[in-house]
């Protein structure tokens, strides 16, 4: 996504792991599990912890480019995170958006958002 002349500024051309955490499930919540993951957007960060543990001492953090919790909107992730990239493709760059995760968990209706319903 690099494009060098006078004109145009240098983008970023490097891969972004990019996390969005959902919410809990209908079927999560009547079984009344606990939520195991604490997202920072801030930070960039994302906590999971073993509830069954009492201390913070083996709770792993993870860190990325970007991370949205359960409240972020497909229209702010489009925004932040896709716009930059459509644009590029549109301009004759390459770039890929692939979403990753477990099967039922809505990556395909992410991906489709409303317009396509």
């Amino acid at each position: 996504m690099e494009k060098k002349s006078k004109n145009q500024p240098i983008r970023n051309e490097c891969v972004q792991v990019i996390v969005r955490c959902r919410p809990q499930s209908n079927k999560e919540k009547a079984s009344a599990f606990q939520q195991v993951v604490e997202v920072f957007p801030s930070r960039g960060a994302i906590e999971i912890f073993n509830p069954n543990e009492t201390t913070r001492e083996n709770r792993k953090l993870f860190t990325y480019d970007a991370v949205y919790n359960s409240e972020a909107t497909q229209q702010q992730l489009y925004d932040e995170v896709v716009r930059s990239l459509v644009s590029s493709v549109l301009e004759g760059f390459n770039g890929c958006c692939f979403a990753y995760g477990q099967t039922g968990t809505g990556k395909v209706s992410n991906l489709k958002s409303s317009i396509f319903k």
